[in-house]
């Protein structure tokens, strides 16, 4: 749970706030909230957790013990187990593993890219459990 520690100064808005006015403007008030807490519920929904669960640590433990994954599923079938950035197979083949960075064009004058950082949910090792990931 990350709560605003200051009220935001002139215009500043948070992310979600951002989004959710562009969703509004374009037509799509289902992604639109009017509030943090409304963004939480609806995240929380069906997972019998409840906003209020969050308020002495930040934080709710799903487990009684954290779910790591065997060593063993951690090998990938690549020539080192591991996962590889560069592949020796492709590149035997004279084919690049990892295509040569390219700049974007810039935005002409008067317009820019929507652009943001880290997903929040992702950092820290918040996920780490999910095997899907």
């Amino acid at each position: 749970m990350r709560r605003r520690a200051l009220e935001a100064r002139f215009d500043t808005r948070a992310e979600w706030e951002i989004f959710s006015g562009l969703a509004r403007r374009m037509g799509l008030d289902e992604l639109a909230y009017d509030t943090i807490e409304d963004i939480w519920n609806f995240q929380l929904e069906g997972t019998g957790v409840r906003i209020e669960d969050f308020f002495d640590t930040g934080i709710v433990n799903l487990s009684d013990k954290p779910l790591y994954p065997d060593r063993e599923e951690l090998i990938f079938k690549t020539p080192s187990g591991k996962i590889e950035i560069i592949s020796k197979k492709l590149e035997d083949q004279g084919l690049p593993s990892l295509k040569p960075y390219e700049a974007p064009e810039r935005p002409v004058e008067g317009e820019f890219r929507l652009t943001f950082g880290r997903c929040a949910k992702h950092t820290q090792g918040h996920t780490v459990n999910n095997k899907a990931l």
